[in-house]
């Protein structure tokens, strides 16, 4: 689900009957695992810029060790805010965290 679309009360797991009711011009693209996979492991990848130690968490997450790295963008509040934008202007929407621990995060 798109901003637009939320932003019109759509959200993900919504019968399509229900998303057609509420926006009838509602535009659906069938699911690509596969090739969200192939993104996925593009952006782990992209990642290694910000760590050595990158990993990505499917189907949809990626994890970074910011041990000892941080610093090396301001501190962690400068480096979380480094990546959002470097995704918002790749066109990807992301919700990015920084803690001790993964579970944390």
């Amino acid at each position: 689900v798109n901003a637009p679309a939320a932003a019109r009360g759509i959200i993900p797991g919504m019968a399509l009957s229900r998303a057609r009711a509420i926006l009838p011009d509602v535009i659906v693209e069938p699911a690509q695992p596969e090739a969200d996979a192939r993104a996925l492991q593009r952006l782990t990848v992209h990642a290694l810029r910000y760590s050595p130690l990158v990993a990505a968490c499917p189907p949809d997450g990626l994890w970074i060790d910011a041990s000892g790295v941080a610093h090396l963008f301001g501190g962690e509040t400068s480096m979380v805010g480094v990546i959002t934008r470097r995704l918002r202007a790749a066109g990807i929407t992301a919700r990015v965290a920084i803690a001790s621990t993964p579970g944390a995060a």
